[in-house]
């Protein structure tokens, strides 16, 4: 759960000399672990909910990667699609359907993939492509399908934001800026959408973004909340209930909540636009395409069941 903050003015200036000095925060123990362990000072994340196996070695970390290597183009591993295809059903027709766009789903690190489907990339810094087939755009085309089963419609954008950063004379760290005036425009020309997700995968290995319920193997999923803004405490609550009902269902499928500050990261990631807006962590470089579509349909399941139930949308 999130921890009380310590107000300024009740502060013992002895302990604001020392923090000044040292770096270290007396009620912090990960400010005193970053001074002995080389980069876990970058870690400045709070853990609101720890999944299985969540702690502060094992949360994700927002690497930078150059223009360069977000550009190189890599070869499919065809083989693994084909095979992807053979073992992957279609999602079954649903029941019921609503007539409104209520979900909006995008991906800021468009270029982000998985190791499995990438010919000849072993490093994690390797799983990148501008290839819809084997990046997040893929997972994203996966959880729209998946949404429809359950009745739920979504609009899918499938940008490359490589091409649109480079068009500008951008860089990696201007994709949030460009994500947002995507989510703008659209959220200015469709007052029905509701819920917003930003779908990336964690740069972590397999070790950590993998398990097997039941014989199957699934992608871990990981929550993720940005506290600068005025939306943070119900996005925290909707990030919250759908860790929860997975993890009812899917005991460790969820890696937990975690919250982000501007400290590390955007801080923001466009959840000021909707109080129904989570950045989803899909697996990691890793994990295969059938992983993720496992527990993709598990997300979209319990996702379609919280929109249902949800009286604030509407009739549908």
């Amino acid at each position: 759960m999130i921890g009380k903050g310590v107000e300024v003015d009740k502060i013992p200036i002895q302990s604001m000399i020392f923090q000044l000095a040292t770096n270290i925060k007396p009620n912090d123990v990960r400010s005193l672990l970053g001074n002995e362990i080389p980069g876990f000072y970058a870690f400045d994340y709070r853990i609101h909910i720890a999944g299985e196996g969540t702690n502060y070695t094992t949360l994700p970390h927002e690497s930078s990667p150059p223009m360069e290597v977000l550009l190189k183009e890599r070869e499919i591993a065809h083989e693994q699609l084909e095979e992807i295809e053979e073992e992957i059903s279609p999602p079954p027709a649903p029941e019921k359907t609503n007539e409104k766009e209520l979900v909006y789903i995008y991906q800021s690190h468009s270029w982000e993939s998985f190791l499995p489907l990438l010919k000849g990339a072993k490093t994690p810094d390797e799983a990148t492509s501008n290839n819809s087939k084997v990046n997040v755009i893929a997972v994203g085309n996966m959880l729209k399908g998946k949404l429809l089963s359950h009745g739920i419609v979504a609009k899918h954008n499938t940008t490359n934001v490589t091409e649109q950063l480079l068009s500008r004379g951008w860089n990696y760290y201007n994709s949030y800026q460009y994500s947002r005036e995507v989510v703008e425009e659209v959220l200015s020309s469709n007052n029905e959408l509701k819920y917003l997700i930003d779908i990336h995968r964690d740069s972590v290995r397999k070790d950590k973004t993998h398990i097997k319920i039941n014989g199957k193997d699934y992608a871990k999923l990981l929550f993720i909340v940005g506290e600068e803004n005025k939306n943070f405490k119900e996005n925290l609550d909707f990030a919250s209930n759908l860790h929860y009902a997975i993890e009812e269902h899917f005991p460790g499928l969820s890696r937990g909540v975690v919250i982000k500050n501007k400290s590390e990261g955007d801080g923001i990631y466009n959840q000021d636009l909707s109080d129904r807006s989570i950045l989803l962590e899909v697996g990691g470089v890793d994990n295969t395409m059938v992983e993720l579509d496992n527990s993709v349909e598990v997300f979209a399941k319990y996702f379609s069941e919280l929109v249902w139930e949800d009286k604030d949308v509407g009739d549908f």
